[in-house]
């Protein structure tokens, strides 16, 4: 579900079976995420961005 906020901004709300795949559908969004919650969704954003700062190009 999408909420508009106003002044640009959105709150986007999902679920999925695992915090590791909504960390992934929130990496399909050409954004900053300005609030991320809960906190067991943060760290699943932060081992995806450590996966994939570690692409060997």
């Amino acid at each position: 579900m999408v909420e508009d906020l106003g002044h640009g901004r959105c709150r986007l709300t999902v679920g999925a079976w695992a915090w590791s795949g909504v960390a992934g559908l929130l990496a399909t969004f050409g954004t900053d995420l300005l609030a991320v919650e809960p906190p067991a969704l943060v760290d699943a954003c932060r081992a995806l961005a450590g996966r994939f700062s570690r692409v060997d190009p």
